[in-house]
């Protein structure tokens, strides 16, 4: 298989019969590829980090959320959202607070303002919720000058 970038990936057939058999068996080669594309192009800031796989977004979801949240835990999520993921952070009774967005996806100004009135009722959000590129269901990108200012309050709450 090529990539567009030029990549090639090399399947052979015991792979690709593991992988409709036993899928999760079949994953050993595509950890090991994704772990070395985040490191080379990525360079995580820790060193103890690893990847996950999941079958689909709502299991990717439901794994995070299974890790994270306890119930009564603050879920900081766009106004607008995967309507799905709102129904697994009910389901482990988590609390969302919307925040708003506009057509560059996210409002830093408004995320930085729900960390200050759960910091004044002496609660934090223990997760930040959103999807930055092909936005469901808004298709919105978030700016690139966001990137940055999400992080530093993310920071700092």
């Amino acid at each position: 298989v090529s990539l567009v970038d030029g990549t090639t990936l090399e399947l052979d057939n015991s792979d690709t019969q593991l992988a409709q058999r036993y899928p999760p068996f079949a994953w050993t080669p595509l950890r090991q590829w994704i772990t070395e594309h985040v490191r080379d192009i990525h360079a995580p800031a820790c060193s103890n980090w690893e990847i996950s796989i999941a079958a689909g977004s709502m299991s990717a979801i439901d794994l995070a959320c299974a890790a994270l949240l306890d119930r009564g835990d603050y879920v900081l999520s766009e106004e607008y959202s995967f309507m799905a993921s709102f129904d697994a952070f009910q389901s482990y009774g988590s609390n969302i607070v919307p925040i708003a967005m506009d057509q560059d996806g996210l409002v830093p100004d408004a995320l930085e303002k729900a960390c200050q009135l759960l910091q004044e009722k002496g609660q934090s959000a223990k997760v930040l919720y959103m999807v930055p590129v092909g936005h469901n269901p808004t298709g919105t990108i978030l700016a690139t000058s966001r990137y940055e200012a999400i992080y530093e309050i993310a920071q700092r709450f």
